[in-house]
């Protein structure tokens, strides 16, 4: 399901009720910048409103709710001008803001009408999306726009694994540019939910149907790795996931995501000293916050067989299963019960009520856990506490958690800022 704004009807509709939710904001801001355009649907658009402009419409909602995420919009389009994959303003501003990848035009469009915002105020985006020329509007013609655009965008610092991040993030066509593609995403999603189920045999000739179609999607080979894991067929799994991690035509996040499931696969089997030398090597580039915890967490806890059994029930399945959170839990009591001293397992435990909306239950883990001395687990049990707080309405614990939280020195300025406006919401 997919969520929307009808802007012309002043209404969003949401599909989860996740919390913080990570589109609400976005969609508001569709709702709420109906009152800036003109024409039957209310969004920004040339002829009197009635031919939409797409790079407008997404940009204005990018750049007015940033996500949470480790890199802002402006960094994230510094990248794409490095690795030369940023998409020019004639496109953006066009129906061609569809041939490029949805991460990619979103995210530049975002970039560049935050950027309009600070050079030139909110009074001329309002009106450029109203139906106004931006070149009238701001006195510049559309190229000296992106050159200054550009040359802002030059000023960002941005680390090694931010540009292999952006190689990873950016490297998907767009919908005109690819084979069949809504073919291809059906049956890749019925194949995915073929697995979820437990039909590994209908899941598997789903995942072949899409490399017929698309020979070169790393997501169905990865698919089939994992049919062959429940299968318990790790030959055939390894093989897969080798090519894949030494594909030269592959995108350095991909090669790094078949290494860390082949060093899933070795921390599963016990070569301990493997599955190491695997999760370092997709250490040094990782931008994903979410996945450099989770190898943070596995090597630490490599050499811990009643931790790592309790991690690879939870993060990667045991047995030719999927990952199996119920049985987990008994694994993650077990070890709490060992290392008293030892705040993760309470940490995982918090995970799993935050994840339910059991938010009470997980501002007590929190709260009473024992020290954790993987440093992003620490910082990420703090963003917890802060979201727990919030959802609970309790203002001093929250401003209690971001404090803490934003101190800490492997949180990003992109991602402090988010969660300062989530502590502002709380507030009201």
């Amino acid at each position: 399901a997919t969520s929307i704004a009808k802007p012309w009807r002043g209404e969003i509709y949401l599909h989860d009720d996740a919390y913080p939710h990570p589109v609400l904001g976005h969609e508001l801001v569709h709702a709420l910048a109906a009152p800036h355009a003109r024409g039957p649907f209310r969004i920004a658009g040339d002829l009197g409103g009635w031919f939409p402009i797409p790079g407008l419409v997404e940009g204005i909602a990018v750049a007015g709710s940033p996500r949470d995420d480790n890199l802002s919009a402006d960094e994230w389009s510094a990248a794409m001008r490095r690795i030369e994959v940023l998409p020019r303003l004639e496109s953006l501003f066009s129906l061609s803001f569809f041939e490029g990848a949805s991460a990619t035009s979103y995210t530049a469009a975002g970039s560049f009408v935050a950027w309009v915002r600070r050079e030139h105020g909110a009074e001329v985006v309002s009106r450029w999306y109203g139906g106004a020329s931006l070149p009238a509007l701001t006195g510049r013609d559309w190229a000296s726009l992106e050159q200054a655009w550009w040359a802002y965008l030059d000023t960002q610092t941005l680390s090694p694994a931010a540009l292999a991040g952006a190689e990873a993030r950016f490297d998907r066509p767009g919908v005109f540019g690819r084979r069949c593609p809504h073919v291809v995403d059906a049956t890749f999603a019925t194949a995915a939910a073929d697995l979820a189920s437990g039909d590994v045999d209908a899941a598997v000739e789903g995942y072949r149907r899409v490399l017929d179609l698309d020979p070169g999607s790393h997501s169905a080979k990865v698919g089939l790795a994992n049919c062959y894991d429940r299968r318990e067929d790790h030959r055939s799994q390894t093989e897969i996931l080798t090519d894949l991690a030494g594909d030269p035509a592959m995108t350095e996040a991909v090669r790094m995501y078949a290494e860390e499931l082949l060093g899933d696969l070795a921390l599963r089997e016990g070569r301990i000293d493997e599955a190491r030398e695997r999760y370092q090597k997709v250490l040094a580039v990782e931008t994903n916050e979410s996945r450099l915890r989770t190898l943070d967490i596995k090597l630490r806890y490599a050499d811990d067989p009643l931790a790592r059994h309790a991690l690879v029930t939870l993060l990667s399945g045991d047995d030719g299963q999927c990952p199996y959170h119920e049985g987990a839990l008994d694994e993650i009591g077990l070890w709490r019960a060992a290392a008293p001293n030892d705040g993760l397992p309470d940490y995982l435990f918090a995970r799993q009520h935050l994840g339910r909306r059991h938010f009470a239950l997980a501002a007590r883990r929190l709260d009473g856990m024992a020290p954790v001395d993987v440093p992003r687990a620490r910082a990420e049990a703090h963003r917890m506490r802060l979201v727990a707080a919030c959802a609970l309405g309790d203002v001093p614990a929250a401003e209690q958690a971001l404090a803490t939280y934003r101190a800490h020195p492997l949180v990003t300025a992109s991602r402090a800022d988010y969660y300062a406006a989530l502590l502002a919401r709380c507030r009201r």
